[in-house]
């Protein structure tokens, strides 16, 4: 949102919006969703086995590393389909598929793999492979969190709030019966082009 207004329900705005709050909250769950594979290999006796093989450490870290990333790439795999169908339901302007899902390639599968190597990490460190480790993410989570709405109000949509459109990105009259800047320039220029189609 910028000026106290929100952009229209293009390919670029929905795919960076859900980029956002993908690389917001998945970033949280998916850590405790891929953490602990290390610890499982380890209880189920699957660590002793590929001891024994030609497996290297750094080689199994990076498999670690690599089935992490995996499982979160799926996981924004899905939500870049549902973000397909949420812009193609909106309507409000052509879809666009090389704009919508860059913000997932550039920012949210870049922050799904550093959650993934931070889960490998603290299953690494004896200090940070239990319960402390999660305290310390979770922690760590919230404060960069805090500051980010802080800094920039990055993730206020204006969802509800008069003169800022709907979840659609469509305009609301303000509490003076007006039509927020430019917001009434796009309704008049969605009118003419229903008008043409009518023709």
């Amino acid at each position: 949102r910028v000026g106290g207004y929100r952009g229209i329900a293009t390919s670029a705005w929905v795919g960076s919006q859900i980029s956002l709050v993908i690389a917001t909250l998945l970033s949280l769950v998916g850590f405790y969703l891929v953490k602990g594979s290390v610890t499982r290999d380890r209880d189920t006796g699957v660590g002793e086995i590929l001891a024994t093989t030609a497996l290297s450490r750094v080689q199994y870290v990076l498999a670690k590393l690599a089935s992490n990333t995996a499982v979160l790439g799926t996981i924004v795999a899905v939500l870049a389909a549902a973000a397909v169908a949420l812009q193609s339901f909106a309507g409000e302007a052509p879809l666009e598929l090389g704009a919508l899902l860059a913000p997932f390639a550039l920012l949210a599968l870049p922050a799904m793999a550093l959650v993934a190597a931070l889960a490998v990490l603290f299953e690494t460190l004896p200090g940070l492979r239990g319960g402390l480790g999660n305290v310390v993410f979770f922690v760590v989570w919230m404060a960069l969190l805090v500051l980010a709405i802080q800094g920039g109000g990055a993730f206020d949509f204006g969802i509800g709030q008069p003169g800022r459109g709907d979840w659609r990105g469509r305009g609301h009259e303000d509490g003076r019966g007006q039509w927020p800047h430019g917001q009434r320039e796009h309704e008049e220029r969605q009118a003419e082009r229903d008008g043409e189609s009518h023709e």
